[in-house]
């Protein structure tokens, strides 16, 4: 009896295990990538490219200093205070890298299409707008202490 018990808490065990892993999984991939049905897939992720470089696996708002992202991103940068954004509209080629830039001492939660990106104060981070069905129109949602702005910027994705 014992023996069978010692049994059932391994069995437990392992389907909790795997149970979590496929979890963490599902969530990593949603993560980076939303479906529209019709619409196709869109996605706007942290970029990990470098000037545009070959892959390094790096996080390339954490290797840019915020004078040479501002610098580099002129024309594709975004600007968020307090959910106001700066400019509201813009166009794009697709996949082109845009920079999300919180100028508010507040986090802001910032949603692409769905995708959410958490900027706390004054942080940046850089994005690859794709989308497979084009043209596209991204549309930038804003949270800044607990309250929701919809459509507070517009991106056109063409080809």
């Amino acid at each position: 009896m014992e023996n069978n018990r010692n049994t059932n808490y391994a069995l437990l065990a392992v389907v909790f295990v795997v149970g979590v892993g496929a979890g963490l999984i599902i969530y990593m991939l949603a993560a980076q990538s939303l479906s529209l049905g019709q619409y196709g897939m869109v996605g706007a992720k942290r970029d990990t490219m470098e000037d545009g470089a070959s892959r390094q696996g790096r996080d390339v708002s954490r290797l840019l200093s915020y004078e040479q992202a501002k610098t580099q991103f002129d024309g594709r940068r975004i600007q968020f205070d307090n959910c106001a954004s700066v400019p509201s509209q813009m166009t794009v080629k697709n996949g082109t890298q845009i920079m999300l830039d919180n100028r508010s001492a507040d986090p802001h939660e910032i949603r692409v299409d769905g995708v959410l990106h958490r900027l706390w104060g004054y942080e940046f981070k850089l994005i690859t707008l794709t989308n497979s069905n084009l043209p596209h129109t991204a549309s930038f949602d804003c949270e800044a202490a607990g309250t929701v702005l919809y459509n507070t910027a517009e991106v056109l994705i063409q080809q």
